[in-house]
Formats: C-alpha cells, sequence, structure tokens
C-alpha cells in the first residue's frame, strides 16, 4: 500500500503520479512487513513501481536503512536503494552505496559504487 499527503497525475504520463510525504507498507510473504517513509516518490499506477526519493526510510523489523532514494520494481521483483545509505540494527551500523534486496526471499546484498571502495561496518 502507498499513502501520501499530496499526488499530482504527470500531464506526460498519465501512468506517473508525484507524491509528498509518503508512506508505503510492503507486505512479504511469511515475513515482517517494510515499513519506507519519504518526502516524494514517483508511483507507476500501471505496474506500481515506485521510485521513493528525499530522506528515505524503510523500517524492516529491528533494521533501520536510510538514503536518498530507494526504487521498488515490483514487476521484476526487486527493490534497489542508493546515496547515502545508513543501516542500523541491534548490532551494527553500515555505510554504503547501494543496497539491492529480493522482494521474493528477503535476501540483500550490499554493494559501493566503485569497488576499490570499502564498506564500513561498525559494531555496537
Amino acid at each position: 500500500t502507498i499513502q501520501a499527503k499530496k499526488g499530482e497525475i504527470n500531464e506526460n504520463d498519465k501512468d506517473t503520479i508525484a507524491l509528498s510525504e509518503v508512506v508505503g507498507i510492503i507486505n512479504l510473504r511469511d515475513k515482517p512487513e517494510i515499513y519506507i517513509y519519504s518526502k516524494f516518490a514517483n508511483y507507476n499506477s500501471n505496474n506500481y513501481d515506485t521510485k521513493f526519493y528525499t530522506e528515505v526510510t524503510a523500517k524492516y523489523e529491528n533494521s533501520i536503512i536510510k538514503s536518498e532514494n530507494l526504487d521498488i520494481f515490483f514487476k521484476d521483483n526487486y527493490g534497489l536503494m542508493y546515496n547515502n545509505i545508513k543501516f542500523s540494527n541491534d548490532n551494527s551500523k553500515i555505510i554504503a552505496d547501494k543496497l539491492f534486496f529480493d522482494l521474493l526471499n528477503g535476501d540483500i546484498k550490499i554493494n559501493m559504487y566503485n569497488q576499490k571502495d570499502e564498506i564500513i561496518v561498525l559494531k555496537k
């Protein structure tokens, strides 16, 4: 589900709705819900793909992930979070560039744009 304080239909693309003050909830089969908050998002009413941007926060169980962008592609069953990722849970904090997650099985892959750069992992 997706909710917003305001939505505007794009005149050039009637399937795209520009949203502001957005809250999204993703229900995964046999997994806890994922809650997503952002200042803005572009929602495609045809295929449900959604691009969240500006102050994006995702909450999943005891984990919180913050970034500037989160694109969810429902037709392909994955999400990609990128730009200034800060992941934290009860045990650690992670700083990275990209986070890929599979909507079917919940698998997560964390990467950097430049493979020479390192992912920062801090234990709490």
